[in-house]
């Protein structure tokens, strides 16, 4: 239960073909590159967060404790308020007397989003809307690329056959839409498709990706060309990701 198909496939193939040490030290490289890449993640996003977290919690105190204090000066103007601010000062004066509904409601909500994205249709369709958003999609895509094509090339430099190294890669894949899709080529591949042809069907694999994995089937060096895609997406994975996070911060400002 602790240990993935990858762990398990990888060790009986070191086993059978007696080059166990080696093997092991190729994964242990490779889950080495991949908790870097999410670390490189967990902490560029950490700001845009934290950001995120106190605007909204000053907007509360500030529309639900201090506008409610401040309106009172409005009252003694005895002048018709804009519209605007009279919106403002009725929003203020529901959210004072009525936060803790709002609270309630928003907690209610956030554990029920949460329980429904535990089930597989909650969660499949969630992924799938991440795909479909401009720029969530694109970097979830090239993510995912980059940690499938890195796997599948130690699978295969480890000595384990195309056909079996796909039927295990899956697991890594966290986003179950592209999950799906990789199992389809797993199945493609096994009926006798090549890699190419069964890559170049899915509609969220792009183009180049396939041509420099086509270049590493015709030269029999495909765990190289593997790498080499791994390589490419990965950095375009990072650059995205300080892309988004160098904008993330002024947008919350804006906002």
């Amino acid at each position: 239960k602790i240990f993935s198909s990858l762990y398990i496939h990888m060790a009986k193939s070191g086993e059978l073909g007696g080059n166990l040490d080696r093997l092991l030290l190729r994964l242990g490289k490779h889950l080495e590159k991949e908790n870097e890449t999410i670390s490189k993640i967990k902490s560029s996003l950490a700001y845009p967060t934290l950001i995120v977290g106190v605007g909204i919690l000053t907007i509360f105190v500030l529309l639900t404790f201090v506008i409610p204090r401040v309106s009172v000066m409005f009252e003694d103007l005895d002048q018709t308020l804009p519209l605007p601010t009279v919106i403002l000062v009725g929003l203020s004066g529901f959210l004072a007397s009525y936060w803790w509904v709002i609270l309630g409601f928003v907690v209610s909500m956030g554990l029920g989003i949460r329980q429904w994205l535990r089930t597989v249709n909650g969660r499949m369709r969630f992924d799938r809307w991440k795909l479909k958003t401009p720029v969530l999609g694109h970097y979830v895509e090239t993510v995912e690329i980059g940690r499938l094509t890195r796997t599948l090339a130690t699978l295969l430099e480890g000595g384990i056959t195309i056909t079996m190294a796909l039927n295990s890669v899956w697991a890594t894949i966290e986003n179950l839409v592209l999950r799906d899709e990789i199992k389809q080529v797993a199945q493609k591949v096994s009926n006798g498709s090549s890699l190419r042809s069964a890559l170049g069907q899915s509609l969220y694999f792009p183009e180049i990706a396939v041509n420099m994995i086509a270049m590493g089937e015709e030269t029999g060096q495909l765990d190289k060309g593997l790498y080499k895609v791994a390589d490419t997406f990965e950095k375009q994975a990072d650059q995205l990701s300080k892309t988004m996070v160098s904008l993330l911060g002024p947008i919350v400002l804006i906002v």
